[in-house]
């Protein structure tokens, strides 16, 4: 991955599901209270017809800083009240973030993630 480019840790949720709004105030508390001095930003934004996407931006530009939030997400047990079903998450570059929101690619960025761990 590149060094010089900024990622995101990213949730895509059903827009007609409740989890957004769950997913979006556990990853804000998480934020300000595990990681405040790291100012990160956390939006939510429509992702086609019928998804929205909630990011996490870092401003390192590094994919090991974002690993490593997510570990302590996960550590920290975050999303036990929210089922692994309701919400797909990954990491993903500015770069492809964009090309994300105009075109229908998510489940293609997904394989491609899945099979890149």
């Amino acid at each position: 991955m590149e060094k010089d480019n900024k990622y995101f840790y990213c949730v895509v949720t059903d827009s007609k599901s409740k989890t957004t709004d769950k997913m979006k105030y556990v990853l804000t508390t998480f934020n300000v209270t595990k990681f405040p001095k790291e100012d990160l930003k956390t939006e939510v934004k429509e992702l086609g017809k019928d998804k929205k996407i909630i990011t996490v931006e870092f401003l390192v530009n590094d994919t090991e800083s974002v690993k490593t939030y997510i570990n302590s997400l996960k550590e920290n047990n975050k999303f036990t009240e929210i089922s692994k079903s309701d919400y797909k998450d990954f990491i993903i570059s500015n770069k492809n973030l964009q090309k994300l929101y105009k075109l229908p690619i998510l489940e293609k960025y997904l394989k491609f993630y899945k099979a890149n761990l």
